[in-house]
């Protein structure tokens, strides 16, 4: 289960019991070694608890990609650059100077790091140097902003003893008055990616905890590479859900004994996948674009294998009937499709006043939604749509259900 699916279950179980009300924190069990948790951990255990354990726990020697050292270092030049950007004299601003090349060399040199990867590195920071503007509405930025909190929600120091949670905010954008608002922005340094909801939610949770009168924040996940932006604005009497996600979600670590892995594709990008057994042992790690190329050959290869396989099965199971292996049902399954002639399809959906932009696929849900929606549209349409029945070739779970 991702931890996606576990925050899903865990609000949809809250909100079952009715227990969104006014939040009274229940500090979680005192542990022998109490855990200090963020979210990137919470993400770790989900995926495999045996990762978990190994790298923050057992604290076994982890292994840095290139992707992940060059994040890093483009991390470092976002910080400088900022700054550098917002530089001010008392209340002046001061003109920066715009030299972003010298800046990312001294950034990427402050570490011992693989040369070859400066290419890649500097080409994150050149796009990000052009696109960065300071905004006049939020005067007040603060890079690499650290909180931590004790389990009772107080801010307490990063390397407190009491700590319970840490939170890492890469830009925080404040406005010129008392914080009722503000904007918190996540750097990538990819070209995309699905949005992360519940890494905002834990954002706008610190900020409302840091700022006593925030009413609202705007969050952004800001993919450098191709400068795609995916914004969240959330209110802060929303975040009470947000508490219990996460204090169930750290409860549930806490209580963790048998740290089961969970291999797979994961297994190739994780840090401490050198002092793990349970990995795969035909899984490639991407370490670089001609690594990159040959695992792209492999699946290619693998898929076409597959295609020829599915096809070769397709053919027997039409003659000899279904296959059932592994809680999987290969077989012909019926298959019913809307056809619809066109013409006086149209026709009708003008006559009651419908978008046809919003039912030109006629298999859609939107048109049987018109269909229910729109007193006397069914009769009128039913003489101009039929029902193709056909077959398609999948596998079902045994129980029924799709695979």
């Amino acid at each position: 289960m991702s931890l996606e699916q576990e925050i899903n279950a865990i609000q949809n179980q809250v909100i079952d019991n009715e227990k969104i009300k006014p939040h009274v924190m229940i500090p979680l069990p005192t542990t022998k070694n109490p855990m200090a948790h963020s979210h990137s951990r919470l993400t770790v255990f989900s995926a495999c608890p045996l990762a978990y354990k190994l790298q923050y726990i057992d604290k076994v020697p982890t292994e840095d990609s290139d992707a992940m050292e060059i994040g890093a270092a483009a991390h470092e030049f976002f910080e400088a650059w900022v700054k550098k950007q917002n530089q001010t004299v008392g209340e002046v601003r001061i003109h920066p100077d715009n030299d972003w090349l010298t800046l990312a060399s001294k950034c990427f040199q402050r570490s011992p790091r693989n040369q070859d990867n400066f290419k890649d590195y500097l080409e994150i920071c050149k796009t990000f140097a052009a696109a960065y503007k300071p905004d006049p509405a939020y005067p007040h930025v603060e890079c690499e902003r650290q909180v931590a909190f004790d389990r009772n929600w107080k801010v307490c120091d990063w390397f407190s003893k009491e700590v319970m949670f840490r939170v890492k905010l890469d830009l925080l954008e404040l406005p010129d008055s008392i914080v009722k608002e503000c904007r918190i922005t996540d750097y990538k340094t990819g070209f995309s990616g699905p949005m992360n909801s519940f890494q905002l939610d834990v954002y706008a949770l610190a900020a409302s905890i840091i700022f006593p009168y925030l009413k609202q924040v705007e969050l952004c996940f800001y993919y450098v590479k191709s400068g795609f932006k995916q914004t969240k604005l959330l209110d802060v009497k929303d975040l009470n859900v947000t508490k219990i996600q996460l204090e169930a979600l750290m409860d549930r670590i806490e209580s963790e004994t048998k740290w089961k892995a969970k291999p797979g594709s994961k297994c190739l990008s994780c840090p401490v996948a050198a002092s793990c057994t349970a990995k795969p042992s035909d899984l490639v790690r991407i370490d670089g674009k001609a690594s990159a190329e040959v695992l792209a050959s492999e699946i290619a290869f693998l898929e076409a294998q597959a295609k020829a396989k599915k096809k070769a099965l397709n053919a027997w199971c039409r003659k000899e009937g279904p296959v059932e292996t592994g809680g999987l049902v290969w077989n012909h399954y019926p298959q019913e499709s809307l056809v619809v002639d066109m013409g006086p399809f149209l026709s009708a959906l003008v006559s009651y006043s419908i978008d046809p932009a919003k039912v030109l696929n006629p298999d859609s849900k939107a048109i049987k939604k018109a269909m229910k929606d729109t007193p006397g549209f069914q009769e009128a349409i039913t003489p101009y749509i039929g029902v193709d029945v056909s077959t398609r070739f999948y596998a079902k779970k045994s129980d029924g259900d799709d695979d």
